[in-house]
Parts: structure tokens; C-alpha cells; sequence
């Protein structure tokens, strides 16, 4: 939009209507969910997670494909016929900024949900003697309640967590780390 281009952003339910079939270029942040490409558009994927879901058909029906692993695009160049690119994934430094408070202040954090599975970075750690604070939602049954302060962080306030803790806890699908 900056450079003077119409941009339509659509989430999932709004994939396949009317205003979404008018636009020339459909770039799809590909998750877990299928995007069904059409013929008059260009269409580009850019693979941000769950590769393991992908098959070689679907990214075929693409024009260009991205992905964030210079390794992952190496392996798809062998077995595909599209174009495959490497699009690191990256953050907007005007929302994700530094921002320091000590209301947000935590020697270790963890922003996620547990998606019912105890996650890598928190099995591994725990138990701990440090502070550790944990956001996100389906943890009681993994860790002591102890250590959950929230259920939720609005990502326009993630920046404000991040910026204030010591050490930010994260991990990956087993696909996606593969």
C-alpha cells in the first residue's frame, strides 16, 4: 500500500469469495489450511509452518513457493517443478519495537499455548529456580500453576513481553525444526 498498490487482506473464511477473486497477485502465509489456487491470479505461497502437510501436487499448483529454510528449499528444488525461494520469516520493526517497563519484567518467558503436549522448551527446563512466566492457555495439566500468569497476550502488546524479559523461551512442530 505504501508503494500505491490495493492490498485485500482475507483470513481463512473469506478465501474463496467474490472481492478476493478480483485481485492479480494472492500471496498465502501457507499454515495448516489449504488455499485452492485459480488460474487467472499469480500465486505465491510463502510455507511458514507444518511443511510435513504440504504435498508435492500443492506446491506445484503454486507459481512460486517461499520458505523460510535455506536447507527445506534446497530439498523442495529437487522434487518440484515451480520456482522455490527462500523468504526468511521476519517481523515489522514499527509494531515489534523496545519497550522497557518493569510491569513486563520476567527473568524467563514463554508465550504460547500448550496445544495439549508438553513443549520442548518448557519439559526441558522444568523444574527451574529461576522466574519463569508462562502465557497461553492448556498448561495446567503440564506444569505447576505456579509458573502460568495469563492465558492470553494481545500480539499488539507481545513486543512489550519480549523487550522486558532476560531470556524468551520458544520451540517449533517437529516438522518445522526438522
Amino acid at each position: 500500500e505504501k508503494l500505491g498498490y490495493y492490498c485485500l487482506l482475507q483470513v481463512l473464511p473469506e478465501w474463496n469469495n467474490a472481492e478476493g477473486d478480483a485481485c492479480d497477485i494472492v500471496l498465502v502465509l501457507r499454515g495448516l489450511s489449504q488455499y485452492k489456487t485459480k488460474n487467472h491470479q499469480l500465486n505465491l505461497m510463502w510455507n511458514i509452518s507444518h511443511p510435513d502437510k504440504i504435498s508435492n501436487e500443492e506446491y506445484n499448483s503454486y507459481d512460486i513457493v517461499f520458505v523460510s529454510s535455506n536447507i527445506w528449499a534446497e530439498n523442495l528444488k529437487k522434487s518440484l517443478d515451480t520456482r522455490v525461494e527462500v523468504m526468511h520469516q521476519c517481523t515489522d520493526i514499527d509494531i515489534f519495537k523496545p519497550y522497557s517497563n518493569d510491569e513486563y519484567r520476567h527473568q524467563l518467558l514463554f508465550v504460547g499455548n500448550s496445544r495439549n503436549v508438553f513443549r520442548k522448551s518448557l519439559q526441558y527446563l522444568l523444574p527451574t529456580k529461576y522466574e519463569l512466566a508462562v502465557f497461553g492457555t492448556l498448561w495446567e495439566k503440564f506444569i505447576d500453576k505456579k509458573y502460568i500468569k495469563g492465558l492470553h497476550v494481545d500480539n499488539r502488546d507481545v513486543y512489550k513481553y519480549y523487550s522486558n524479559a532476560d531470556i524468551v523461551l520458544n520451540d517449533h512442530w517437529d516438522s518445522m525444526q526438522e
